[in-house]
């Protein structure tokens, strides 16, 4: 973030918790997944589109950061994908979902099917709501600082949820984040 002159608030760390979570976080640009490894102190890995696992470097990159590729074109094997991210996260490694599915510089609808990870493997959610990192690639060839803000709420622990709830775990979780995204955007 220092190289693309980024400069970096956070919100909330002392909310990371000692023990593995699945971030949930909205996803603006390529610089969300650098910006979540250099705040967040739990060591989380992530899971990404099957289509990345096709880009030589960055795919080594990725693999050796423990990233689990999800074919998002099968239910099975994206289930497949989760299970193993489920065993990993078990063994005390927390993992990353953008349930957007895609970077979008607003808050586009999450995917109700990302939920079901934390529920898999029996751990809490932790929200991170990150502002500013779609400006950089322009700001940092324009010779200007960017300025990004990741908000980090309280882990939300859904096994505790009744069903009614779980449900609807997705959109709640993205009001939260939606709500943090609009009041720190451009701040």
């Amino acid at each position: 973030m220092k190289w693309v002159r980024t400069d970096v608030k956070v919100i909330g760390s002392e909310n990371i918790p000692d023990v593995p979570v699945v971030v949930i976080s909205n996803h603006q640009a390529a610089f969300d997944i650098p910006l979540l490894f250099s705040v967040l102190t739990n060591k989380p890995s992530f899971i990404a589109k099957i289509e990345l696992s096709r880009i030589p470097l960055f795919a080594s990159w990725m693999r050796m950061l423990g990233c689990l590729f999800i074919d998002r074109s099968s239910p099975r094997k994206g289930l497949e994908s989760f299970k193993k991210a489920a065993e990993m996260i078990k063994k005390g490694q927390s993992v990353i979902l953008f349930p957007e599915g895609t970077r979008r510089p607003t808050i586009i609808p999450f995917k109700k099917g990302s939920f079901k990870l934390p529920l898999m493997a029996e751990v809490p959610i932790l929200p991170v709501t990150i502002t500013g990192t779609e400006k950089i690639t322009a700001n940092f060839k324009a010779g200007k600082r960017s300025g990004v803000t990741v908000i980090i709420d309280k882990p939300v622990n859904i096994s505790a949820l009744d069903k009614d709830k779980r449900n609807i775990i997705h959109e709640d979780i993205r009001a939260l984040i939606l709500a943090n995204f609009e009041k720190y955007s451009d701040k």
